[in-house]
């Protein structure tokens, strides 16, 4: 599959480096490339047999904090009260949020 959109567009997911699928991970996706490029990350992070003649070392586990901040990302771009959402929904958000941060101790 070739990336649609963005730095990479034209390029076959397969080459890619692993940061940038990392981060399309992170934002909101169309369900179709967002599970193509889950399953590209599955591959590398297996060392899939299709994939050994290529030079791409697994990508890196991302650090609980980067994750809950992807996390507060996507439900902000959802949920914000600037996209005419109930405020409360977004404190709610941002309170359980800073509580998984605290009980990790991050």
């Amino acid at each position: 599959m070739r990336m649609p959109f963005g730095k990479y567009a034209g390029e076959l997911l397969e080459d890619i480096p692993d940061s940038y699928l990392l981060w399309l991970l992170s934002i909101e996706l169309q369900p179709w490339l967002h599970g193509a490029v889950a399953e590209e990350v599955r591959s590398r992070q297996l060392g899939s047999p299709y994939r050994q003649d290529r030079q791409h070392a697994a990508p890196p586990v991302p650090k609980l904090v980067e994750v809950l901040g992807a996390v507060r990302k996507r439900l902000a771009l959802s949920y914000h009260p600037d996209r005419g959402n109930d405020p409360g929904i977004m404190k709610g958000i941002n309170l359980a949020l800073d509580a998984v941060q605290e009980a990790i101790g991050a």
